[in-house]
């Protein structure tokens, strides 16, 4: 049997025309990707598949069509014994109408025989079987289902399905609900309480027109970039090494930069809209720091606008995109970054700059370069600070109670470096995360450590008023990022020590979350809102908007300094 939805017309096997079906209800609003050409088929088995294939499947019925015709010819059987049992309705042979199965069994098209005469049709059969049925049909052929009837539009349109697709997706979009609820329609509208959302087959059908999209995260370490619809960064670029300071960067280097990216992912320019994650840019002079950020913000569109010709630009900071991928609207954003710590509180995804507590000048570099000085003086010998990178991310931790760490009988633990050897440690382990929380065993002249700021940085967004009592306690969710946030036992003694801090009518509520997706978080939050419904609308800036409104609108779009 073969169903064909385009045009509204159906064909069967030899190629006669089916009229008086009821395939396409009016007002079907499928785009021509989803709406053209609906075709449920299966093969027939032969010796030949069956002794290939001892399961009885010839690889043409593995397909997702022909998956999805498997489980149409079992639902007909069943439907078929069902109204047998309900009073053995029958069809006339000669019915124009009526549609042979492969299995000798029989199927009116449409609702032209439907009524007295003893027939049944597609709209005849009881939709909460109907519904488990289309719960097992990949999402795209779920959405083709919905233009045979007006029943099974009912019935494949219903938003409890869509749901269920959206938690099993297989691009790993398992932030899509949070992000089509609160962040479709951008950054400026975002609240607690969004306006409703339109049905989840219309976002369905949006999504499926997205443009490609690259993705950038351009961190002052290192730049990870990949395609939207990839579960992971395709690459990463060392960005210290090869393209200087990226928060302070150079035309020529940027688009040095920029041009590896495309080259790499053999990208067109002219054709791939870009999310680019923003370096947060702190230090101590809040004038010098939004001028840095405005000067990152220009040559991103001199270079992408107009040496490589792109054709829109979404460009959002890490803090932001890392509560994107953790789910989260609001929060104090932890990042260890490659040479400093910045802590920014976020409220419905504006950065609250003003209320940060300052900058911790510890950053991941100085980790790994304390880790070496530890190793020196245990005659620990080593190749190049990469190595002694690995190392810290393979035993590094950070210990709970230092002095009581340090009092512990001494133990072991190895990590074998590719090419270099077994390398043990002991005490060096949790010796270099310390100086997170204590600058001073470094030599820093810095006096607060990590959790003083933080709670520094608590206590003055407790004292902002909110306008909606869900966003009340917003600032007690500390979000950490970077690649050096994912040593183990960080969260839990950022958490310990903040809340021993902070006055008693915070301390119940303090919540230290470790990184999501570990050091990708910044990439995987812009891929989210590359996936998003209304891009590249509601979230990008393009070419012809740049020339014409300049850099004023691109500033006002990043809603970074409001």
């Amino acid at each position: 049997m073969a169903l064909a939805t385009a045009g509204g017309k159906e064909t069967t096997k030899n190629g006669g025309s089916m009229k008086g079906n009821s395939y396409l209800a009016p007002g079907d609003d499928l785009p021509p990707l989803l709406r053209g050409g609906l075709q449920i088929s299966w093969p027939k088995r032969t010796p030949q598949t069956m002794s290939q294939n001892p399961a009885g499947l010839a690889a043409t019925e593995r397909s997702p069509l022909a998956v999805l015709g498997r489980f149409w010819r079992l639902l007909m059987a069943w439907f078929q014994a069902v109204f047998a049992k309900l009073g053995g309705k029958r069809t006339d042979a000669s019915d124009p109408n009526l549609v042979s199965l492969s299995d000798g069994s029989q199927l009116l098209s449409g609702r032209s025989g439907s009524g007295g005469d003893g027939s049944y049709t597609m709209e005849d059969l009881p939709p909460e079987v109907l519904a488990r049925v289309l719960a097992l049909v990949p999402a795209r052929q779920l959405a083709q289902c919905s233009a045979v009837c007006r029943l099974w539009r009912q019935v494949a349109a219903a938003d409890s399905l869509w749901e269920r697709h959206w938690e099993r997706d297989e691009k790993g979009y398992e932030a899509g609900p949070y992000a089509e609820k609160y962040l479709r329609l951008g950054r400026r509208a975002i609240s607690a309480h969004p306006p409703p959302l339109p049905p989840r087959l219309q976002t369905f059908a949006a999504r499926c027109q997205l443009p490609r999209c690259v993705v950038v995260d351009a961190g002052s370490g290192y730049c990870k970039y990949g395609w939207s619809e990839q579960l992971r960064p395709q690459g990463t670029v060392p960005t210290f090494l090869e393209f200087g300071n990226i928060e302070s960067p150079t035309l020529p280097r940027l688009k040095k930069l920029y041009s590896a990216v495309f080259n790499s992912l053999g990208a067109k320019a002219p054709q791939q809209p870009v999310i680019i994650s923003e370096p947060l840019c702190y230090n101590a002079d809040p004038e010098a720091s939004r001028q840095q950020r405005r000067s990152f913000r220009q040559m991103t569109c001199e270079v992408l606008f107009d040496k490589l010709k792109v054709p829109a630009i979404c460009s959002v900071d890490q803090a932001f995109l890392a509560l994107t991928a953790a789910q989260m609207r609001s929060g104090i954003v932890v990042n260890i970054g490659f040479r400093n710590t910045t802590i920014l509180p976020v409220l419905n995804g504006r950065p609250l700059r003003p209320l940060t507590s300052g900058l911790l000048a510890l950053g991941a570099m100085r980790l790994t370069t304390v880790l070496s000085d530890l190793m020196d003086r245990a005659h620990l010998h080593y190749m190049s600070m990469f190595t002694v990178r690995t190392i810290k991310e393979e035993l590094c931790y950070v210990a709970q109670n230092y002095d009581e760490e340090m009092d512990k009988p001494l133990t072991k633990a190895s990590c074998d470096v590719r090419g270099e050897g077994v390398f043990d440690l002991d005490q060096q382990r949790f010796q270099a995360p310390e100086i997170l929380f204590q600058p001073a065993l470094c030599g820093s002249p810095q006096e607060e450590g990590l959790a003083q700021l933080v709670a520094t940085c608590m206590e003055k967004c407790a004292k902002v008023p909110v306008a909606d009592p869900e966003d009340a306690g917003w600032f007690q969710n500390v979000l950490l990022m970077g690649g050096s946030a994912c040593i183990p036992g960080l969260p839990e003694r950022l958490q310990k020590d903040v809340t021993s801090l902070v006055p008693s009518n915070l301390r119940s509520h303090v919540r230290v979350i470790p990184p999501t997706h570990g050091p990708h978080a910044p990439w995987f939050g812009a891929k989210v809102i590359s996936n998003l419904s209304t891009m590249p609308g509601a979230w990008c800036i393009t070419r012809e908007q740049y020339h014409k409104l300049g850099m004023d609108f691109v500033h006002a779009m990043s809603c970074d300094d409001d």
